[in-house]
């Protein structure tokens, strides 16, 4: 487990904090770690196996703690370790670990010094697409930062992003001063 998550998902995350993370995406980067797990822990695809892949989570989340009695649950697990003090390692779904590089990277930006070699550059402009001479036919591409910047101010807010609107884009810029996300 401890070789798996070194050396597999680091592979599979290296490089991904600047790329536009889709909802099919997401599912096929988790889709592909749930069939490590369960490889790993020898357990059948979810169709004959009726093992949903929370509880394949569990199971991973007990072996690589070395869980004395595997009859427990894992809130049993975590209450006990939290009543001895003892540390707990998680296994996360790979999208989430990608997710919240992508919300530290944009913290990152939002934090930027004015200093930087950047600072000729309006933050407006930064977070702007690059023009385009012509219109593409079909939906709009989505970007990395509308894409962080409307997810981070609705976990934050729990308000929709608007990107015109200067208020909210100042707030974010405060929350990320003040939370160091």
């Amino acid at each position: 487990m401890l070789v798996y998550n070194a050396v597999i998902i680091s592979q599979i995350t290296y490089g991904l904090n600047t790329l536009n993370i889709t909802p099919g995406i997401k599912n096929r980067l988790n889709s592909f770690h749930m069939r490590g797990l369960r490889y790993m822990l020898g357990i059948d695809h979810s169709y004959y196996s009726h093992e949903t892949n929370d509880s394949v989570l569990e199971k991973a989340n007990l072996v690589l703690n070395k869980a004395q009695n595997p009859n427990l649950s894992w809130q049993q697990f975590r209450q006990q370790q939290d009543d001895d003090g003892q540390e707990i390692k998680t296994i996360r779904l790979v999208g989430d670990i990608i997710l919240d590089r992508q919300k530290t990277l944009l913290g990152h930006l939002l934090r930027r010094d004015d200093s930087d070699l950047m600072r000729h550059v309006a933050f407006d402009d930064e977070l702007k697409r690059p023009h385009q001479l012509y219109k593409k036919t079909g939906h709009p591409r989505a970007s990395w930062v509308d894409d962080n910047l409307e997810r981070v101010y609705s976990n934050i807010f729990n308000d929709a992003w608007d990107q015109t609107d200067p208020i909210k884009r100042q707030d974010l810029i405060n929350a990320a001063m003040e939370y160091k996300f």
